[in-house]
């Protein structure tokens, strides 16, 4: 993988700020993201395309990779959804 582009001018005359989940904000964001779930308030099940048994992971890579999937959730004691 080389390196990714970077708009320079979109960053500093657009006002573009760039997160990532690296260092010390990594364990807050988990916490944060356990919060919402629980509460509530985030529903993510319109992410998730496909609910497959784990037995399945190499059907739900290809899928990904051909672009005919979201999010896989791959559930280790067989129940597909």
């Amino acid at each position: 993988m080389g390196r990714p582009a970077l708009n320079a001018p979109a960053v500093c005359f657009k006002g573009v700020t760039i997160h990532g989940i690296a260092g010390r904000r990594m364990y807050e964001t988990w916490y944060q993201m356990d919060n919402l779930l629980r509460s509530g308030s985030l529903d993510v099940r319109p992410a998730i395309s496909h609910v497959m048994p784990m037995e399945k992971v190499v059907e739900g890579i290809e899928l990904l990779r051909s672009g005919n999937a979201g999010k896989i959730v791959l559930v280790p004691w067989g129940q597909e959804g």
